[in-house]
């Protein structure tokens, strides 16, 4: 329910899908470069417009119910630092911005209310707000926007609290403190009123952030949009070559890391350790382990690519999260990626017992089984197919790779481990095999990367370690010194 709000709902995937058809009945390709930047572009423009038009009306329908008089009384019941903390929280659905500061200022002061207590009020209201703490969760995630609400409630008391302290009411100009408070009569709005309010700064927010949004979604994608163009051009003869092609202009290339792994004698205690995990979770490690596979890859596996009678495991397709998309079936990462891998018997004797436990609960589950399910392919579009997936979520849909590394982190610290991930698991099958005398070329195709080349780069340092081995083997068989010395002993 969840993934269908946030990928139907926020994500609009099903405006994406409409877009993408009438562009295609227009005759313009989505699959292309210039028919997909171009439904990207639409599709995000409008997304946008619509999400904030959404929040600027909401937010802006919830303030209407607190103005300036219905506050002042709100905050004059509390006293002490709860009325600071109040004050602060008010500031955050009120709609009053710097600006407003001068009057409300006289108005609060002059009501009767603790200097205090209003700076709490003022610092928070132009600080924090529920438009600001929307957009930073859909942007940054919930974790930023609650560190930022939490700062400027935490700065909104700190500095309401010591101006209090301070007692710098005498600094206050008489007339203010003396003056009467007015309480203006608030006429009571009716539904119809504020909705019109609302509706009213969404138009007026709307015209003045739309070229903004044009130019911000149009920067993000014109490359690619460019770069088509010009192909396109290029073709007809109207350009001699294409400038924004890869080949004329490149981004810089960042330095290859070194791969994190686990050691031989890490490897074996981790596998120790799952044996008291539940068997989903166990499986999936261990297949990562003694596959050397992506964790989309994994994730992407189905029943039917498990050969129980070769031991072996066909990788035709990987599992994706994409944000406004959510879970999306795709090809694997390149054309070598498309592969086999064989398995140790007692990993398939694993998979055996998992698969008895999983017709098993296939069965318990009786109708709220999906036996079928709508995967969402890289193009947006959507599929039936039967539920067949080895690693599935509660619902029985497909499991969202985050699970598996968020299990992982947690696995890691109830058990005090070194730090890895799902990743780390497919780096220690590598360096091992390498260590063990593999060959580059068998662990390159093994892993599915497109070439010898990128398998040397990432395991640099396990091919050198291997070399050293190599020498003290051959130093060993050959070395002449050695040689004589074994013949003196002899004698």
């Amino acid at each position: 329910m969840w993934d269908f709000i946030q990928d139907e709902v926020f994500g609009m995937k099903w405006l994406n899908r409409l877009i993408g058809s009438l562009l295609n009945s227009c005759g313009l390709d989505t699959e292309s470069k210039l028919g997909g930047s171009l439904q990207f572009f639409i599709y995000d423009t409008i997304k946008i417009m619509v999400l904030l038009g959404v929040l600027i009306f909401v937010i802006t329908y919830i303030q209407s119910y607190f103005p300036p008089e219905r506050t002042k009384k709100i905050l004059g019941r509390f006293h002490g630092i709860g009325a600071n903390c109040i004050a602060a929280l008010l500031g955050t659905v009120t709609p009053f911005c710097s600006c407003s500061s001068i009057p409300l200022f006289m108005g609060f002061t002059s009501a009767g209310l603790p200097l205090g207590v209003t700076f709490s009020f003022l610092i928070s209201s132009p600080m924090v707000d529920l438009g600001s703490l929307v957009l930073l969760m859909s942007i940054f995630g919930w974790k930023v926007a609650i560190i930022y609400v939490l700062v400027g409630l935490v700065i909104a008391v700190a500095g309401g609290t010591l101006i209090e302290k301070l007692h710098l009411e005498d600094q206050v100009e008489e007339f203010i403190r003396n003056g009467k408070g007015i309480d203006t009569p608030q006429n009571e709005l009716t539904k119809r009123d504020r909705m019109k309010y609302a509706w009213e700064q969404v138009v007026g927010t709307a015209k003045k952030v739309f070229p903004y949004v044009i130019v911000g979604v149009g920067i993000l994608h014109y490359h690619r949009l460019i770069s088509s163009i010009l192909a396109q051009a290029t073709r007809d003869r109207l350009v001699p070559f294409n400038i924004a092609d890869h080949n004329y202009m490149k981004a810089p290339k960042l330095e290859q890391s070194e791969a994190a792994f686990l050691d031989e004698e890490q490897a074996r205690h981790v596998l120790e350790l799952l044996n008291d995990e539940p068997l989903k979770w166990k499986v999936a490690m261990y297949l990562l382990m003694f596959s050397g596979v992506r964790r989309g890859e994994l994730l992407g596996l189905e029943w039917k690519d498990i050969d129980f009678d070769k031991r072996i495991i066909h990788i035709k397709r990987t599992s994706q999260y994409v944000q406004h998309m959510g879970i999306i079936t795709k090809s694997p990462k390149n054309a070598t990626s498309y592969r086999t891998v064989k398995l140790p018997e007692f990993v398939f004797d694993l998979l055996r017992e998992y698969q008895a436990y999983w017709n098993k609960l296939r069965n318990d589950m009786l109708d709220r089984w999906e036996h079928f399910i709508t995967i969402t392919l890289a193009d947006g579009s959507t599929q039936t197919i039967r539920n067949d997936r080895l690693f599935i979520k509660d619902d029985t849909t497909p499991m969202n790779p985050d699970s598996l590394t968020d299990w992982t982190s947690n696995f890691v610290k109830r058990n005090k481990l070194p730090h890895f991930t799902p990743h780390s698991l497919r780096h220690t099958h590598a360096t091992l095999l390498i260590a063990e005398g593999v060959s580059i070329p068998t662990v390159s195709r093994r892993l599915g990367h497109s070439s010898i080349t990128t398998t040397s780069k990432i395991y640099v340092h396990a091919i050198q370690s291997a070399d050293e081995v190599a020498s003290d083997v051959i130093d060993g068989k050959l070395n002449p010194f050695h040689h004589d010395n074994d013949k003196e002993e002899a004698k």
